[in-house]
């Protein structure tokens, strides 16, 4: 059964399934995501491309289509727009990381509520320690390119320094 856009749906199959959740999976915390552009119409904090707080989402294999997942939702949602890539996602929340420079330590506060405004507390599980500096930034995409996030670290003790780059290619197409 495939996904309606143009009424609520509860009940659709997911081709080629689900992977690190245990089936048949049940769950009133977990939300499911097709398309979060995160612009006016499609953006996951206006709840037009995620489930609502609260939903029961059930998945299991579906046992008359091989390699297809089967999803029941209690209440019917209409998600805002197909995905061009026929991506969903399964989250369980928010999560976000804190760069505590005074205290030289990047924490990983999660897991949260997903919503526009973000929690920017001085506390949470401790990821490392000796961080000296400390860059995130996203450089959003275009219709030519992807986006970008990059993520600048530099960790110091007894006199070195090492400072660690990472950047993460972010489909304009999700």
């Amino acid at each position: 059964k495939r996904l309606e856009f143009n009424k609520l749906d509860t009940d659709f199959n997911a081709i080629g399934g689900f992977s690190n959740i245990t089936k048949p999976f049940s769950s009133t915390t977990a939300q499911l995501v097709v398309y979060n552009l995160g612009v006016p119409g499609a953006d996951a904090y206006s709840g037009n491309v995620i489930t609502p707080v609260g939903t029961t989402i059930s998945i299991a294999a579906d046992a008359t289509m091989p390699g297809e997942d089967h999803i029941n939702l209690n209440v019917g949602h209409q998600f805002a727009y197909e995905s061009p890539s026929q991506r969903i996602f399964l989250t369980d929340g928010a999560i976000s990381y804190y760069c505590d420079l005074p205290n030289q330590r990047l924490l990983r506060n999660g897991v949260y509520a997903i919503a526009a405004a973000q929690p920017l507390v001085a506390a949470g599980v401790p990821v490392t320690t000796h961080l000296t500096g400390c860059t995130i930034t996203y450089s959003a995409g275009t219709a030519a390119r992807a986006a970008l996030v990059t993520l600048e670290l530099t960790l110091s003790d007894g006199g070195e320094s090492i400072s660690l780059l990472h950047q993460v290619h972010v489909d304009n197409v999700p």
